[in-house]
C-alpha cells in the first residue's frame, strides 16, 4: 500500500483509542494487519448497532451524549484519511460481541516483487 505514514498513523491510533474507551478493562483489543492491505480493529464492548453505522463516521457524533470526554471527531478523521488514500472503513459485529473496525486500503504491487508474467501476443 502506498500513502502518507502520519495520517495512517492517526487513523489506526484513533480506531485503537475507540476501542480501549468502549471495551470493559481486563478484555482485549486485537489489531490484526493482513498482507492484502487491510487493518482490523476488534473489542469486546457493546458493539455497534447495524442502526449507527453509517452515522458513526460523521463529525461530531456520539450515541451517548451524556458521556463526557469525546467531541465524537475520531472516527470522522479515520474515514477522512481513508477517503485521503482511496481506502474503506467499515464496522461490523465481532464474533462472540463487541465490534471489528476494518480499514482496508487498496493493494499495490511493486514491480520488483512482483510475480513474473507473460504477456498475450497482441494480433
Amino acid at each position: 500500500m502506498r500513502g502518507n505514514a502520519d495520517t495512517i498513523g492517526r487513523a489506526v491510533r484513533n480506531l485503537v483509542e475507540n476501542a480501549l474507551t468502549h471495551t470493559p478493562p481486563g478484555t482485549t483489543v486485537e489489531i490484526v494487519v493482513d498482507s492484502a492491505g487491510a487493518l482490523r480493529v476488534s473489542d469486546r464492548g457493546p458493539g455497534v448497532p447495524a442502526i449507527d453505522r453509517e452515522q458513526i463516521f460523521r463529525r461530531f457524533w456520539r450515541r451517548d451524549r451524556q458521556r463526557s470526554g469525546s467531541a465524537g471527531l475520531g472516527l470522522s478523521i479515520v474515514a477522512r484519511i481513508a477517503r485521503m488514500h482511496n481506502a474503506t472503513v467499515s464496522v461490523t459485529d465481532c464474533p462472540g460481541g463487541g465490534a471489528t473496525f476494518l480499514l482496508g486500503f487498496p493493494y499495490v504491487l511493486d514491480a520488483r516483487t512482483a510475480p513474473a508474467r507473460e504477456l498475450e501476443p497482441v494480433s
